[in-house]
């Protein structure tokens, strides 16, 4: 199945799901049952948000972004950085390593909630330069976030596990067929946010995220050691965010999210006394969702929102070794790929059950393209790290 025809049938899924959920009381979208209104207390039409209700009662106007769950942004697969361990002579094998994105399914509100998320990308470039290997990559993402201080911070923690490159392997077989794939836990990430604005209409808030260095390392036999290396990776990441919502109607909500990801130190090898540190990642994400439905009255299907998202991805800087020859036997991704721009489209529809769950699907697709052939090997998509990829979250919110 092309990527456009299930983009169009994703879309129609969600149109045909709105029009078999309308309920036939004629409640409208944000129509609140009667037996849970509350008093909402607004000033000239300004909304006191530490009063207000998160329905429309008696017909007070209240804060459109306290009228339920918000739905986290989709994200476009987390961030794939490409890793190279290099032969002498110009053989080498790629590593995908994982990283998070702040936007992957969160808000510029605190909120109090569990999910998972997962996230299959499909041909990725996993094999070495002298001949091309793509696998299928795919994300296991266990996350809760739980807020504090009448709901203006948060805390939140990522449990992650993959199916990615096979960091345990055999030289040999490398070399023909590539590292391969296998089951691997990845770095847990926690971090906290904290709202610094909230109106009737938007919201905005600082956060930041932390990878602590508990994944699993590439690790080669000590035998082949000459010509291959393991690596020391007691690395920690940190991502400080700014992210922002605003609902220009009652119907449409705009989440961005604008990051910047480093990191503590230099990853070292174990056999000789080199190291490299990463590149820094800029990450920009916006997205546009429209309610088609909403009803708190439903006995099943109580929402339904399609999102448009738009995710970009630049490593601008140079990677730094401790040594001028690191480069020609092993190094990570920008001294093969050079520095990275990806641009990436998410298509998604999110749809809420009761009034404390959601589950969503989306397809994302990169936007650019710019092929290059390292030290002469196979040709390599520095702006492409995959063909599409399929998202999907699951969430259940336990607060207020």
């Amino acid at each position: 199945m092309r990527l456009t025809d299930l983009a169009t049938r994703l879309v129609a899924v969600g149109l045909m799901a709105a029009a078999i959920g309308q309920p036939a009381s004629g409640i409208g979208l944000f129509d609140a049952c009667d037996s849970d209104c509350d008093t909402a207390f607004c000033d000239n039409g300004i909304c006191d948000i530490s009063s207000c209700d998160v329905e429309a009662c008696d017909g007070i106007a209240t804060s459109r972004i306290r009228r339920g769950p918000v739905p986290g942004m989709f994200g476009d697969g987390g961030l794939l950085i490409p890793g190279a361990n290099i032969l002498t002579g110009g053989l080498q094998l790629i590593f995908q390593n994982h990283a998070y994105k702040v936007a992957e399914n969160n808000s510029a509100l605190p909120q109090d909630r569990i999910g998972f998320n997962f996230n299959a990308m499909q041909d990725v470039f996993n094999g070495q330069s002298d001949g091309r290997v793509d696998d299928d990559i795919y994300e296991y993402r266990l996350f809760g976030e739980k807020t504090f201080l009448d709901g203006r911070f948060s805390v939140d923690l990522m449990v992650p596990f993959y199916t990615t490159s096979t960091l345990e392997y055999d030289p040999l077989d490398a070399v023909t067929n590539g590292p391969g794939t296998e089951g691997s836990f990845g770095d847990l990430a926690f971090g906290f946010k904290a709202l610094l604005h909230e109106s009737c209409t938007s919201a905005c808030s600082l956060g930041l995220r932390i990878e602590a260095p508990t994944g699993d390392e590439i690790v080669s036999p000590r035998s082949l050691n000459v010509f291959y290396r393991s690596f020391d990776d007691d690395v920690w990441h940190f991502t400080p965010y700014v992210a922002s919502l605003w609902t220009p109607s009652d119907r449409t909500f705009i989440p961005s999210f604008l990051s910047y990801r480093f990191s503590s130190s230099s990853f070292k090898e174990v056999e000789q006394p080199l190291s490299n540190r990463e590149q820094r990642y800029f990450m920009a994400a916006v997205s546009i969702g429209y309610w088609l439905y909403r009803n708190r009255c439903g006995s099943c299907l109580t929402g339904l929102a399609p999102m448009l998202e738009l995710h970009y991805t630049g490593a601008w800087d140079e990677e730094s070794a401790s040594s001028q020859n690191v480069g020609l036997r092993n190094t990570v991704t920008n001294l093969i790929y050079g520095k990275s721009d990806r641009l990436n489209l998410t298509v998604g529809t999110t749809a809420f059950f009761g009034s404390r769950c959601s589950a969503g699907v989306a397809i994302a697709a990169p936007l650019r393209s710019n092929e290059t052939s390292p030290l002469g090997g196979a040709t390599i998509d520095s702006d492409r790290a995959y063909d599409w990829a399929l998202l999907t979250q699951l969430t259940y919110y336990f607060g207020r």
